[in-house]
Order: C-alpha cells, then structure tokens, then sequence
C-alpha cells in the first residue's frame, strides 16, 4: 500500500467529519451541505518534530500525504501555551489542525476555533492514560476534536474502553507502507580480493545462525531500546 494514497483517502473521508464539528462534537451536517475538501484547506500539523525520532518521522509522512492545498508542519515545543497556537492558526489562516498526540499536542487545541483531529500515541495509550492529570487533559482534548485516529485497533480498543463517548469519531487508519521506492543505483563491481571473501564468509555464516535462508530477505531495524517501547 502506498502511505500516500491510504493517509490521504482517510484524510479526505475524515474533513467533512472535522468540518461539522466545528460547532460542537455531536453535530451532523446540514442536508445539503457540501463536505470540506482537503484540496481546498490549509492544514497544520502539529507533533514533536526532533530529528530522527518516530513522531518527526510520522508528522513528515502524513504531510506528504493528507493532500491538502497547503499543510506545514509546526513543532509542539515551539508554542508556550494554547494561545501561542491560536494566535498562530489565526495569523496563518489555518483551516484544520491535526495533532500527534492527545497529551502533549491535544493541550493545546480545545480553544482553537478551527477543527482538529487528534492523532493518538503510544504513549497516549499506554502511560498517560493511567495518570489522572493527564488522563483529563486528553479526554477533553478527545471529547473536542472532530475526528481520532489510531493507527493499531489495540490503541483503539484501549480509547473506545477509556473514553466510549467518543468511540463515534475515532477512526482505524492503519499505518502503510511506500512500495513505488527508486531501485537502488548499480555499483561498480570491485575485482574480489581476500578480504571480500572473508566478508563473505562472515555474511554466509550469520546468515546461517539466523535460519535465512536463499531468496530470503535480512531486514535491519535501528531503533531506541527504551522500556515504554518494549
């Protein structure tokens, strides 16, 4: 599956859910009206954007693909408080804001004037759920969005069992992958030397130990080792 098409079908299916929620949670759209496109709207994605960490990386993909007519990006860090981002929503002309997180960026959007969809996290679900504080600071920020996305259904079951009044907006939007990748260049080929034959060696005998075997793929993942990834 292309991470493009999929993100952005589901972006496009969730604006006009976004769009009649602008005066209140609950409220459907007139007979008539015609639905929000994203085509049409300036979306602003709001996440922890440090450099190589998974949410920068998540924010990045959903802007590439939620096609909207314009979408940018904005660190949470960079804002003090809710004010800061409203005054940044105005100022920008902003129509949704869609933030990664229901702790860290939901905080920040009850007030906002605009729609906005709420992105859950990992730790959203599995930490700050379990904290009181912070527990009632993200189920407002849930009961005010327009639409929630999960990206597993155990982070969903895990909202609908916490949070049921908002079970009507959350949405499964399964993480994918980009399979229209550029085939890789081909290298020159260096003449073999002792060396390249002991690399060899070393490659065939992990290869081996790991019970690959031919035509099988090793893929290595670089990743934090941190208990709350566990």
């Amino acid at each position: 599956l292309h991470s493009e098409t999929v993100t952005g079908f589901r972006f496009t299916t969730l604006a006009s859910h976004c769009r009649a929620a602008r005066d209140g949670p609950r409220r459907r759209m007139a007979a008539g009206t015609t639905p929000a496109k994203l085509d049409s709207l300036h979306v602003l994605l709001v996440s922890s954007l440090c450099d190589y960490t998974g949410n920068s990386v998540t924010a990045r993909r959903l802007a590439q693909g939620i096609g909207a007519a314009r979408c940018t990006c904005a660190d949470v860090a960079s804002f003090t408080d809710a004010d800061a981002l409203k005054r940044r929503v105005r100022d920008d002309a902003v129509d949704m804001v869609v933030g990664i997180h229901a702790f860290r960026s939901g905080r920040l959007m009850t007030e906002l004037g605009v729609p906005y969809v709420i992105v859950l996290g990992g730790t959203d679900v599995n930490i700050n759920v379990n904290q009181p504080e912070k527990r009632t600071v993200m189920e407002q920020a849930l009961r005010g969005a327009g639409a929630i996305i999960a990206f597993t259904a155990e982070m969903l079951a895990t909202l609908v069992s916490t949070c049921p009044s908002v079970r009507y907006k959350a949405h499964l939007v399964p993480q994918a992958i980009l399979t229209s990748v550029p085939p890789l260049p081909v290298l020159a080929s260096a003449p073999p030397t002792d060396a390249a034959a002991d690399t060899a060696k070393d490659e065939q005998a992990v290869l081996e130990h790991l019970d690959i075997r031919a035509g099988e793929l090793l893929l290595l993942l670089p990743a934090g080792l941190r208990p709350v990834k566990d």
